[in-house]
């Protein structure tokens, strides 16, 4: 568990199954005659699309993909009184749920919202 002041945080936010957004299922397109831009996941940020197998996608540790869907793992997104942040990654929402509880208990008082 990150080392921080418990009386810093101001929130915590649970993402049990967050879409990440970032990569987009293309079917293939072809291009007038001359080029195919096969099937796949694109990123979808500027200057261009470019093409990532799930195995790039997954490497990074905090996503997954599921139906041509990209996702984040589930995550607590925590955020401290100087506007400072973190997001713990974790395998299963018992595991992020679990996080939650420990910063619960150690004193951890949030608003309801």
């Amino acid at each position: 568990m990150t080392n921080i002041n418990i009386e810093q945080i101001v929130s915590v936010a649970e993402y049990p199954k967050h879409r990440n957004r970032k990569y987009n299922w293309k079917e293939e397109y072809k291009h007038w005659f001359w080029k195919t831009e096969p099937e796949g996941f694109y990123e979808s940020w500027y200057p261009a699309d470019k093409l990532h197998t799930k195995e790039q996608i997954e490497k990074d540790g905090q996503s997954y993909v599921e139906d041509k869907k990209v996702f984040y793992k589930p995550h607590a997104h925590v955020t401290l009184s100087n506007k400072d942040y973190y997001e713990k990654f974790f395998t299963t929402v018992e595991e992020m749920k679990s996080y939650v509880m420990q910063l619960k208990d150690q004193g951890l008082k949030l608003e309801q919202v």
